[in-house]
């Protein structure tokens, strides 16, 4: 009997579990109780760590504020983190499933860790084939790109460079931005698709510099970019005002190592003049990822993203079936072009990761809806 893409996608995903649990005997332990087992994905897609906290201590970053404030590199192997996110119940075996991110929490690329992140997607690639991305400010070297190149040539890079005047102030530990540059000729020559990661954009240094910073990468190769706000705390706006960057703010709105979002403005500026040079927009880090897999999505308003034509046909039966597997019974189910929406009892006990799992292999806004008896 032929099954459905959502049950297959799901029996696939217990296959591997078994497959991993097997080949790692006792070890597979300590990967079923690693927090990559459990947590939802972010909107740009389960973040893996490789490392926690960074060498580079960047003035605007959040990484300290979120707890990670020395660096440790991650203490689970390649195989260990693959079961550990084929054991997740949130995430979808691709391909045309979950997304990954590396670089939301360390420097993927440090020559420390460096090869850790590499096994870790080398072991993601061969198992359950989620679709990766690498946010990164190291110098890569075109042999390393090709490396990384080898072990999954749909990798999506993103380079970030904010500032190149200012950069000794605001990073002055990371590589300098002309390296990064080549990194970027590096891994485009190497046939990676690469886009210039403008996160965060800084309020009267990012903007002013903006259209030297874009129209340069675009020169050495990068496919777009993608322009992000500033997110500040407290002692991240202590940190940028030592260093000369006073923002208008109202710091009553700073709350401990809570994070907010400054002013749109300075973002939109920049989205403007990277359009006024030529250059691609990518509306979120997710959207370059679907477009360097070959993929495409339209569950959030930025899409779609990718061509509509790769959207995954899926229809009402192939969630039925699903369903009905893990024992949940549907009043309605409604497939859209661009969403779904699927009705249960009031009283019925659904759990939260079959919206994300539909999502992810579907790639449409799924819409759970409880109905009266």
């Amino acid at each position: 009997m032929h099954m459905g893409i959502l049950l297959e996608r799901f029996t696939w995903k217990v296959d591997v579990q078994k497959y991993l649990k097997d080949l790692l005997e006792d070890r597979g332990a300590r990967a079923l109780r690693d927090y990559h087992a459990r947590r939802k994905p972010r909107p740009c897609g389960i973040t893996v760590h490789p490392a926690t906290g960074c060498l580079y201590r960047c003035v605007y970053c959040y990484v300290a504020d979120m707890g990670f404030r020395e660096f440790k590199p991650y203490p689970l192997t390649g195989l260990e983190i693959a079961l550990a996110l084929a054991s997740n119940p949130y995430i979808a075996p691709g391909p045309v499933g979950s997304l990954a991110a590396f670089g939301s929490v360390t420097e993927p690329l440090l020559k420390t860790i460096r090869g850790k992140t590499l096994e870790y997607i080398e072991c993601i690639a061969k198992t359950i084939k989620l679709s990766c991305q690498i946010s990164t400010k190291e110098y890569i070297t075109r042999e390393f790109a090709s490396a990384i190149r080898r072990l999954d040539n749909g990798l999506s890079i993103l380079v970030t460079i904010v500032s190149i005047d200012r950069y000794i102030d605001l990073e002055p530990l990371a590589p300098n931005p002309k390296l990064r540059l080549e990194s970027i000729s590096n891994f485009s020559s190497e046939g990676l698709h690469t886009v210039l990661f403008l996160r965060p954009a800084i309020p009267g240094i990012s903007d002013k510099e903006a259209y030297d910073i874009i129209s340069t990468a675009l020169d050495h190769g990068a496919r777009g970019v993608i322009v992000g706000s500033l997110r500040v705390t407290s002692s991240i706006m202590d940190k940028l005002r030592v260093v000369g960057v006073d923002i208008e703010f109202n710091r009553s709105r700073l709350r401990g190592g809570i994070q907010i979002t400054v002013s749109r403005d300075t973002k939109d500026r920049i989205v403007r003049i990277a359009r006024e040079v030529g250059a691609t927009v990518y509306p979120s880090a997710c959207s370059a990822n679907v477009e360097a897999h070959g993929e495409a999505c339209i569950i959030c308003p930025y899409g779609p993203c990718g061509s509509l034509d790769k959207i995954p046909e899926i229809s009402e039966s192939d969630i039925r079936e699903l369903l009905e597997s893990i024992m949940l019974k549907t009043r309605y189910i409604e497939v859209g072009e661009r969403s779904i929406v699927i009705g249960f009892d009031k009283e019925a006990r659904i759990p939260d990761w079959v919206k994300y799992f539909i999502e992810a292999v579907s790639r449409r806004m799924v819409c759970i809806r409880r109905v009266s008896s």
